[in-house]
């Protein structure tokens, strides 16, 4: 189910148990910010409450100059309170579930930087992209992040 579709009672089953959501979000917000994607209004979240997994979808914005603010939606929908999760710092808990998703994948781009920039300028529509994130070490996408957070 869309974020923006969801009722008050299944964000409050997410809010109990935010763990696995704030951890994905922090995923799926690093690879946004690597591939810039923008639009990441509620609409383009898909929630499966069975599963407990996140999905991105509606990504036809891409190689775009991307921006942290994009993402704050998909957070305030589910948490509610951003300045929440920045005070907590990327060190505590609901903090550090969502660094520890930027960190998760931004290790996994750098480990294989050569091949996925090799991948974006073999193709023309992508041959001059570069998000000033993927210069970024995990530890200064996480601060990144968590500076804009309110």
């Amino acid at each position: 189910m869309r974020l923006d579709e969801l009722q008050p009672a299944q964000i409050d089953q997410i809010r109990l148990d935010s763990r696995n959501y704030l951890f994905q979000y922090g995923q799926w917000m690093a690879l946004g910010l690597l591939l810039g994607a923008r639009d990441r209004n509620t609409s383009n979240w898909v929630w499966a409450h069975g599963e407990k997994r996140l999905a991105m979808i509606d990504n036809e914005d891409c190689l775009q100059v991307p921006a942290i603010q994009e993402f704050h939606a998909g957070i305030d929908r589910i948490i509610a309170d951003r300045a929440s999760i920045k005070s907590s710092g990327p060190t505590v808990r609901p903090g550090s579930l969502l660094a520890a998703g930027l960190r998760r994948i931004q290790k996994r781009y750098r480990a294989r930087r050569n091949e996925i920039d090799g991948s974006l300028a073999a193709r023309a529509f992508a041959s001059t992209y570069r998000s000033p994130f993927m210069d970024l070490t995990p530890k200064d996408l996480v601060e990144t992040v968590f500076s804009s957070l309110t």
